[in-house]
């Protein structure tokens, strides 16, 4: 047993007592007092409701020594009825509801001594066997199902009302026959387990209880399924080919342990009504979608795995609430469906294998999503119609292989922006889509690799819409395009990297304003990239960056407009380092253009004609020496 010394208890913790007052103590006021040790109690285990005789083995206890066994608040539940140096004997009184219980000697406020957990009492086990073979209709009174009846063939409806619990032990094998004889359930003609009172399965590892349909060849919605109004706790369960698998409504409440509901028709799991389901080390699979909650739900998951062929793998709507922990998601026209107004926790978690969506969050909802890894089908992520003030912080994602984009996020006009930190997306069509009127922040976080094959491009970043995302400290590496801007929106690029993408690092168009502070853009001389691209009607503030080693650093066309372009490193591009087809270009001076001859800048610059305009005090005085560069990333992820 695991002791623990207390040096205050707490006035919630019970004490049974009996407090004796016949010898004095130890009468040699010299000697250090000696605290009571307890060894064990025994026995360490009995039924509420019994009178129990038990001895605490131990040493140094005396006359006067106060017991306390658990959370009892009477004093005369335990009778002391001898004490010796080594040993406490006594009885427990019944009164002390089933648990466990720490045992405690106590002499005085410092001496004292505690056994966790080392007393418990059980349910005293008063349950009918039912060793019928063929049972169906409703349960007239509680009993258990044992292995040594089993098999049990369920011929009809089997109803547990209210008020009445039935127990299936470990090894048990329930049957459920092809038709109804009962046809008391929802399910009309196949065989239901309907469950308003309580409901207990006690398998185990190697004795797991099993539910599936008495066929040569099962097949997908043989039967019903089990619907819940009332109370299950199952543990190591194989439930198989039910029509829905668990159907709970009503308020009920649900506890699930290595439980497995495979190949269920339609939905594996269904939470409606202000139900409860909390399930761990379990896993769950269907045709047609593995969870639903609604109206009010509650679903708690920790190490499981949910499947399904079509429809939604996880799909929540009607103020439900969801709490996701290192479990998998797989399968489904999309993994999970969040339509308006829930509560959602996913943590340590991996979506993969579906075909259109990973996660769609649709309107307002309480979102804390980080530590995911996302894969596969078509879009990892897509935010529709966010609206109001939440905005919502999503962390420690990785979105990788979206055949078109990783993260979407569209009519996001959120009082606060939503926030994006570490995460990485790889290898999608699109790595992020913001538009229509959208704001975002993207921060700490890497954009590898966007491609889509089948039309030849692929953006990191595609801005457009009126939109407003901010990126700060984003990593863009070998996107076909870095970053795209138009349609009258506003983006900001802070911290930033442009590392070896193939054709333009950022390229605005249309109406659009960027603002780049302090990025770096980097690739190799002798190639078609190109840093900084502006077309049409734009405003380009450009400062404290550095473009180097590309093809064209700067290129400038169709009254795009420079209003500040200062204290940038612009140099080492083969082309041109800027390349001017505007005229307007407000200012760009003290920049360093990788030497200070001015012949040598001038020949880097390029214009409507093939000499350095009238107005070239707007790139003058050019700077003497470099700025400093923003160093790379200690780490960029595989």
């Amino acid at each position: 047993m695991k002791k623990r010394k207390y040096l205050v208890f707490s006035s919630i913790l019970i004490s049974l007592v009996i407090c004796f007052c016949g010898d004095e103590g130890d009468k040699d006021g010299d000697k250090k007092e000696e605290p009571p040790v307890i060894d064990k109690i025994i026995p360490d285990e009995g039924f509420a409701g019994d009178t129990i005789a038990f001895s605490i083995i131990g040493n140094n206890f005396k006359q006067g020594d106060k017991v306390f066994i658990g959370t009892a608040s009477s004093n005369d539940l335990i009778k002391i009825e001898n004490v010796l140096k080594d040993t406490i004997s006594g009885k427990l009184y019944p009164g002390l509801q089933a648990g466990t219980y720490d045992v405690k000697v106590e002499r005085d406020s410092v001496n004292y001594d505690v056994l966790e957990s080392a007393f418990t009492l059980k349910v005293k086990d008063t349950l009918k066997t039912i060793c019928d073979k063929y049972i169906r209709g409703e349960l007239k009174e509680s009993g258990r199902l044992v292995k040594v009846c089993s098999p049990y063939f369920v011929s009809g409806d089997l109803k547990i009302p209210s008020g009445k619990l039935l127990v299936i032990e470990k090894g048990v094998e329930l049957s459920i026959l092809h038709s109804d004889s009962e046809n008391i359930g929802a399910s009309g003609f196949k065989v239901e387990l309907i469950v308003e009172g309580r409901l207990i399965i006690n398998g185990e590892e190697n004795e797991k209880v099993k539910i599936t349909p008495y066929l040569e060849e099962p097949y997908e919605g043989a039967w019903g399924g089990i619907n819940v109004s009332g109370e299950l706790d199952f543990n190591w369960v194989e439930i198989s080919y039910p029509n829905n698998g668990l159907f709970l409504s009503d308020f009920a409440n649900v506890r699930l342990n290595n439980v497995i509901i495979d190949k269920a028709a339609f939905v594996g799991l269904s939470c409606y009504g202000g139900s409860k389901i909390i399930a761990k080390n379990s896993k769950f699979g269907s045709l047609e979608g593995a969870l639903v909650l609604r109206d009010s739900a509650y679903v708690e998951m920790d190490t499981v795995e949910i499947s399904t062929i079509s429809n939604d793998a996880i799909y929540i709507q009607g103020i439900a609430e969801l709490h996701i922990r290192n479990s998998t998601v797989s399968g489904g026209r999309n993994g999970i469906n969040i339509v308006g107004g829930n509560k959602v926790e996913i943590k340590s978690s991996e979506i993969k294998k579906y075909q259109n969506y990973g996660i769609i969050i649709v309107r307002d909802n309480d979102l804390e999503l980080e530590d995911l890894n996302i894969k596969g089908g078509s879009v990892g992520m897509y935010f529709y119609r966010l609206s109001g003030s939440i905005g919502g912080l999503y962390k420690k994602l990785r979105v990788q292989g979206c055949s078109n984009t990783g993260i979407s996020i569209e009519f996001a006009d959120t009082n606060k922006h939503p926030v994006f930190e570490n995460i990485v997306i790889k290898d999608c069509g699109t790595g992020i889509l913001v538009l229509n009127f959208s704001k975002v922040i993207v921060r700490n976080s890497f954009i590898l690799n966007s491609y889509d094959t089948s039309e030849g491009e692929g953006y990191g970043a595609y801005v457009l819409g009126i939109s407003r995302p901010i990126f700060d400290r984003v990593y863009f590496e070998d996107n076909y395009t870095g970053a795209v801007l138009m349609g009258y929106s506003r983006a900001e690029f802070k911290h930033c990297w442009f590392v070896n993408n193939q054709t333009y690092y950022i390229l605005a168009f249309e109406q659009t304003q960027t603002t780049i502070d302090s990025c770096l853009f980097s690739g190799g001389a002798g190639g078609k990239q190109r840093g900084i691209g502006g077309n049409g009607d734009l405003i380009l503030m450009v400062m404290n960056s550095t473009i180097k080693n590309l093809f064209s650093g700067v290129e400038l066309y169709n009254n795009s407009k420079v209003l500040n372009f200062e204290k940038n490193n612009i140099y080492g591009n083969s082309d041109a380092n800027f390349w001017n087809k505007t005229n307007f270009v407000q200012t760009a001076i003290n920049n360093w253009w990788g030497t200070t001859d001015e012949e040598l800048i001038e020949r880097g610059f390029k214009f409507h004609g093939s000499s350095l305009p009238d107005n070239e005090t707007i790139y003058k005085p050019y700077a003497t020496s470099p700025f400093p560069e923003i160093a790379l990333p200690e780490e960029i992820p595989e």
